[in-house]
Formats: C-alpha cells, sequence, structure tokens
C-alpha cells in the first residue's frame, strides 16, 4: 500500500473516530452541556428525576426573573447555583440576583422559587452553655413535577471540588444523588415535596426507615399509597410514582 492510500485510511479512520464522540457526547449530554452521569431508567423507558443531575445552568437562555412586585423582568437568564443572572441585552449589562431579592426566575423549561432553608447546629462541647444555633436562609429550589395535589421540588448545593470524580472516588461519595463529573462544582442533590396552596417543603429522607415513616403519615389520606410504602412496595426510588398516584385520586 502506498503512502498516500495508507494516509487516506488514516484520514478517514479519524473521521468516523470524530463522528462517533460527536454522537456520544450529543446523547450523553443534558441541555445544560453537563456530562452524563448513569441514569436510572424506568419501566415506562423515562428516565428518573432523582437521578437527574441538571441543576446549574451554564450558559444563557431564554426566560424572565420574577421580582418582588411581581413585575417579570424577560430576556437571557443563566444560573450559577447560587444566584440568578440576569442579561439585560438592551442597556448591555448584567445583573445578579440572590434568593432574598426575587421571588424566583425561570430558564427555558426549568422553573425555580424560593425556600426558606432552617438549620438548627448543635453547640460545642466548649459552647455548650449558649444553646442551639439557628440559621435561616432563602435559597433557590427547582421545580420538577407541579401537580394537581402535591409537587416535586429539589434543591442543590454547589461544593466546588478542584479535582476529577473518579468512579472509585464517586463510590466513596454516593450521598450525591448526582454530580458532575468534572473539574469545578459539585451539586449535591436534595429533594422536597409541597402541597399545592401551602408554604412549608417537606425534605423526603433517603433512609429506609424514615422515609416509611415520614413518607406513610405524609400520604396518609390515600390508603393505597401507605400500605405499599409500609410494604416496602414503594421506596424513596419511587417518589415520582407516589406522587403521580397521589395527583390522579379525585
Amino acid at each position: 500500500m502506498t503512502r498516500y492510500k495508507v494516509f487516506l485510511v488514516l484520514i478517514h479512520a479519524c473521521i468516523i473516530a470524530g463522528s462517533s464522540v460527536a454522537q456520544s457526547k450529543e446523547k450523553g449530554d443534558d441541555v445544560y452541556g453537563i456530562p452524563a452521569s448513569p441514569k436510572k431508567i424506568t419501566e415506562n423507558g423515562k428516565i428518573s428525576l432523582l437521578d437527574d443531575n441538571a441543576f446549574l445552568i451554564d450558559d444563557f437562555v431564554n426566560g424572565y426573573v420574577l421580582l418582588p412586585s411581581n413585575i417579570k423582568r424577560i430576556g437571557p437568564v443563566r444560573f450559577n447555583g447560587n444566584v440568578a443572572i440576569f442579561n439585560d441585552t438592551i442597556a448591555d449589562k448584567t445583573t445578579r440576583y440572590s434568593a432574598k431579592e426575587i421571588r424566583g426566575f425561570v430558564a427555558m423549561a426549568d422553573t425555580f422559587s424560593v425556600y426558606t432553608d432552617t438549620t438548627i447546629v448543635p453547640p460545642t462541647p466548649h459552647m455548650a452553655s449558649f444553646g442551639d444555633k439557628l440559621f435561616i436562609d432563602k435559597k433557590f429550589i427547582k421545580q420538577l413535577i407541579y401537580g394537581e395535589r402535591v409537587c416535586l421540588y429539589k434543591t442543590g448545593e454547589v461544593q466546588n471540588t478542584a479535582r476529577l470524580l473518579t468512579p472509585m472516588s464517586l463510590e466513596a461519595h454516593a450521598v450525591f444523588i448526582g454530580a458532575r463529573l468534572i473539574n469545578g462544582p459539585v451539586v449535591k442533590n436534595t429533594f422536597y415535596l409541597k402541597r399545592r396552596g401551602e408554604i412549608q417543603y417537606t425534605l423526603i429522607p433517603k433512609n429506609r426507615k424514615d422515609f416509611k415513616k415520614i413518607m406513610a403519615k405524609y400520604f396518609r389520606d390515600n390508603d393505597a399509597i401507605v400500605q405499599a410504602i409500609n410494604g416496602e412496595k414503594l421506596a424513596y426510588e419511587d417518589i415520582e410514582e407516589i406522587i403521580n398516584r397521589y395527583n390522579k385520586k379525585s
């Protein structure tokens, strides 16, 4: 085989390899370009919301921010996990909004509301006389299911990391339901339920014992769901099915 023919074969091989990588990236990455991690596929072929790691919005997309006065600022929006960044294309300037400054924002198909995060921290041994400390902060929460009766939300705690998470290190970080497997921020997801018309959000515990106790009480007006939860036929991984069943009840 001449050098020219060898050269043509190598070029053809590179084109095929490049096409395969592009197709893999297109299928594997989510809408925000975050590398996809393994996701649970339900029986109906849908990806479980609990395994969907999309929370940050790296690029500006069409949307709006909702001001306290209920006025919408319509335009490109992105989200870094802590603040919503609005791009005023007319004035050619960006404005950063914390959860304390707006009621929420919409970015393409994603809706973010504001919730109040309350944390009680017990005192350290040498500070016991001061008692518990109460921390109250407003944060953004992402709407996943907007049901007729019960809705599903999630928050993402952004934790910066300077190293690449390998499959082995990901095992050690099993607490993360979704993570960005790149140098940079890692997002720890937490999921909540909220009834339509209510203010408070109810944490969905991952621990099997706590899940049964809290969820059986939360859905106590649906005997079939409570029996399935207590009988461990419905668990944490089935929260979407639980919500859908509950919302269908008239």
